[in-house]
């Protein structure tokens, strides 16, 4: 990761794109190696290979720099090889993280995340985001561990957060025994 963590931030998970997205890069290899079988001029063949095989490199450090990190503060997104691009997101003006996993990407664990947030951009959408639901999941869960005080908890029923000493939750209005929760 390139961007720095804060005095008392925490790293709490770290994903990058899955890595189907690894297979343009094998691809341009491939047609490197094919270029040099086929008979055509020596120049031509080593050029052409030689341009393959650096796209293959680029293509692979494109994948292994584009990452999330979610914190205990905020969501970083980083991407870019030549350039160094970063957007930070704030957890408390995050509200809502939505997923979508095609058939084959339920299969292969990957999918888009789209966060929604106050920002002036307004949301951000991931393709191809390795563990979609454990991202989302775990943006949702920070969000919320984030802004509970020593005097508050989280409501057994609900998941909203209330007073430590409340019977009653004044969302769901469950009911409780103070002293088993």
């Amino acid at each position: 990761m390139r961007t720095a963590t804060e005095e008392h931030e925490t790293i709490i998970l770290t994903v990058k794109k899955h890595w189907l997205m690894l297979g343009k890069s094998f691809i341009c290899f491939a047609f490197a190696v094919i270029f040099r079988l086929i008979p055509v001029s020596e120049l031509i063949s080593i050029v052409i290979s030689i341009g393959m095989v650096l796209m293959a490199v680029y293509l692979y450090f494109d994948w292994d720099f584009d990452i999330w990190v979610v914190t205990n503060r905020r969501v970083i997104d980083e991407w870019g090889v030549l350039s160094s691009n970063t957007r930070e997101t704030p957890l408390d003006t995050i509200q809502n993280v939505d997923y979508h996993q095609s058939i084959i990407g339920r299969m292969l664990d990957y999918g888009n995340v789209e966060i929604r947030s106050a920002a002036a951009e307004g949301k951000t959408v991931n393709q191809f985001v390795a563990s979609p639901k454990k991202l989302k999941d775990t943006i949702m869960a920070s969000k919320r561990t984030k802004y509970i005080k020593n005097d508050e908890r989280e409501c057994p029923s609900c998941a909203e957060i209330i007073k430590s000493k409340a019977r009653r939750c004044r969302f769901c209005g469950e009911t409780f025994n103070v002293q088993n929760n």
